[in-house]
């Protein structure tokens, strides 16, 4: 039992030493957005709608706001003191607390770290100074994923409104929202196969040699990881960061109480009390490193 008691110290200070050299590794909601269609050269960013006063920065105040934090050096300066007629103004200048938009890849941008708006519009200012705006984007996901379709948009064909001086291309119907139900299946598959492989190396530890036992654990982990993973996605895309961990300190502690019913009625190759503490030590080592796999796949 002292080298059980030990292995739990290790793995557990161990663990505990990364979550505190990263403790800011936690998923954050972010929006990436992928622009298709549109070969000309242009400046992204997100506008939003909130109640304060847009007034027009000096060029230290947006200094202030794209250091470090903006994808490019320089601001469009259309966007500086601009509303639109839905009172919607930059994201980059104005949303004040911790934001940013960064460059991924060509034509994909990533808004976020602390809390990109839940509804917004797209808009891209041309070098010209004009500036093609989406329709209104509702954000549900926690983690979303929109495209930018401009394929059919043509600046010769399409009509434009005037707005604070600028000419603003005003579109409908043309993002649509991308659900990763590839991204999902992968985190699914890796932090199931790494539960079960420390479970069962917990198993051997306790010295369980049949393979009825370990066959057991298999079967009674890929139900229960199951059903706490599909909980977990619908916490982590459909609400919020406390959605996602509402739902797996909830989910965990029902596992924790169906694995122990499981192992004292099924777990009979040893006694009951030792089929318990096994259950005890296997849910916290593999809780323990499951947030930190859930926490580095999420970034």
């Amino acid at each position: 039992m002292k080298k059980l008691l030990f292995l739990l110290f290790f793995i557990l200070t161990t663990f505990g030493l990364v979550i505190s050299v990263k403790a800011d590794m936690g998923p954050k909601p972010k929006t990436t957005i992928e622009v298709v269609g549109f070969d000309q050269p242009y400046t992204f960013d997100l506008l939003y709608k909130s109640n304060k006063e847009i007034n027009v920065l000096t060029e230290s105040e947006i200094f202030e706001q794209i250091e470090n934090y903006y994808y490019l050096e320089d601001f469009p300066e259309e966007l500086n003191g601009y509303v639109d007629e839905d009172g919607y103004h930059s994201y980059t200048l104005y949303r004040g607390i911790p934001h940013y938009i960064s460059f991924e890849e060509p034509n994909k941008f990533i808004a976020g770290y602390f809390s990109p708006p839940d509804v917004f519009k797209i808009a891209l200012v041309l070098e010209t100074g004009e500036v093609i705006a989406s329709e209104i984007v509702n954000k549900t996901l926690f983690e979303a994923y929109f495209v930018f379709d401009l394929s059919d948009f043509s600046i010769e064909t399409a009509t434009p409104t005037l707005i604070n001086g600028i000419t603003v291309y005003e579109l409908d119907n043309s993002v649509t929202e991308i659900i990763p139900v590839g991204k999902s299946i992968l985190q699914f598959v890796l932090t199931a196969l790494a539960t079960i492989l420390i479970e069962l190396f917990i198993l051997f530890v306790f010295r369980y040699k049949l393979l009825v036992s370990y066959k057991l654990i298999v079967i009674v982990n890929l139900i229960t990881q199951t059903l706490l993973y599909a909980s977990m996605v619908v916490g982590y895309l459909g609400a919020s960061l406390f959605g996602y961990l509402g739902v797996l300190i909830i989910g965990e502690i029902i596992v924790f109480a169906v694995e122990i019913i499981s192992y004292i009625k099924l777990l009979k190759e040893k006694t009951k009390s030792l089929a318990v503490s096994y259950a005890i030590l296997a849910n916290i080592i593999s809780l323990v490193i499951g947030l930190v796999l859930m926490s580095w796949l999420m970034v």
